[in-house]
């Protein structure tokens, strides 16, 4: 039972989190529409709200889901001490900022898309989603997120160098790929479509890691 629940515990949430992003990709234009202006956006928000409100919320559970199970995981795959430590707390800020991201989407994004649809509120609307979407969407969620996101799976992936080479080393390339998000800021148009690749290759690692766990015993790692 306890390592069925390992299994659960660390695939549920990628899962979740991939199902969500398929979902708004295919219904919402996701990310592409974050491309268009913003009045744009709010208003196949509120066109849409009912059936991708749902999406929203998936995934903002996910992101907080990953904060306890980041810590639980780090602790199956054998780290002890420092190693343990950082890696606890770089799961938990990934899982954080990730949340506070997509949190606006629940929160803020429908009231602004309301006000968005009143003659008198449009410009406001507009000029907060830009706001909103510059802090919470870009900076924490994406860049902040990246950055936690690809050291917490690196930090994992190391401590199966000894015991399964080939997995750690797919870690290692898939967090490569998801910090590679973070020069996208700068202008680097690749970064984008690297990012998503291996976003998707991040779940499918996650799956393997669950397999792995639930297979058996952690074997612990030193400092």
């Amino acid at each position: 039972m306890a390592n069925f629940n390992r299994v659960l515990l660390t695939g549920a949430g990628p899962i979740v989190f991939a199902f969500g992003f398929a979902e708004l990709a295919r219904v919402f234009d996701y990310p592409q529409i974050l491309r268009q202006p913003a009045g744009t956006v709010l208003t196949r928000f509120a066109a849409q709200q009912g059936q991708i409100l749902p999406l929203w919320w998936m995934m903002f559970a996910a992101a907080l889901a990953f904060i306890p199970v980041s810590v639980a995981v780090a602790r199956w795959s054998g780290l002890t001490g420092t190693r343990l430590a950082v890696a606890q707390a770089v799961g938990i800020a990934g899982g954080l900022v990730q949340a506070i991201g997509l949190s606006r989407w629940v929160f803020a994004v429908p009231v602004l898309a309301d006000h968005a649809a009143q003659p008198d509120g449009a410009k406001t609307a507009t000029l907060l989603f830009d706001l909103i979407h510059n802090w919470m969407g870009v900076g924490l969620g994406e860049w902040a997120g990246y950055l936690f996101t690809a050291a917490w799976t690196a930090i994992l992936a190391t401590s199966y160098i000894s015991r399964m080479r080939w997995f750690a080393i797919a870690g290692l390339v898939v967090s490569l790929g998801i910090g590679f998000g973070l020069l996208e800021v700068f202008g680097v148009s690749s970064a984008g479509p690297v990012n998503a690749i291996a976003y998707s290759l991040w779940v499918f690692w996650m799956l393997g890691l669950a397999v792995i766990l639930g297979r058996s015993e952690a074997n612990p790692q030193t400092n």
